[in-house]
């Protein structure tokens, strides 16, 4: 195997290893929401950023391998097909198939996290005009008629 090869397969590892984190991060924070644990959802979302910053590197980094691989198959491929460039095809087959995974996972993750959003959002703007109806009955605003300073207690 290349080390060019093997140096695309331990990116791919490293991104899998940090969609899996993700996903671990997502499932944590929807938790946190669950039991209203503001400050474990906000270092859960911290966290997101922090890997996401992470994962964004690495496809970076993995674009200009590949790049460079390409064009060096290119190359290759003209001189020998060879056993060891099926090993590394299928090594890399396999390591994309468990990438694909880990993405479909967080995607699901996201778009669960998403709906819980949603719904704590809605469930909070009704809670605030729940509060608002009532407490507009039983206080008053003090702006609205202000009290002379003599008839204070």
């Amino acid at each position: 195997m290349s080390a060019e090869t093997q140096n695309i397969l331990q990116v791919l590892e490293l991104r899998i290893a940090a969609m899996s984190e993700i996903a671990e991060s997502l499932s944590l924070a929807g938790a946190a929401i669950a039991s209203c644990d503001i400050d474990s959802l906000e270092g859960r979302i911290a966290d997101q950023e922090v890997l996401c910053t992470k994962i964004s590197a690495l496809d970076a980094q993995l674009e200009a391998m590949q790049a460079r691989q390409s064009c060096r198959d290119d190359a290759a491929q003209s001189q020998s097909g060879g056993c060891s460039g099926e090993i590394e095809r299928g090594n890399l087959r396999d390591t994309l198939s468990r990438l694909r995974e880990a993405h479909e996972r967080v995607k699901v993750l996201n778009a669960s996290h998403a709906d819980l959003l949603r719904r704590s959002r809605r469930t909070v703007r009704a809670l605030a005009h729940a509060y608002q109806a009532v407490s507009n009955g039983i206080y008053s605003d003090p702006a609205i008629n202000p009290t002379p300073i003599g008839e204070r207690v």
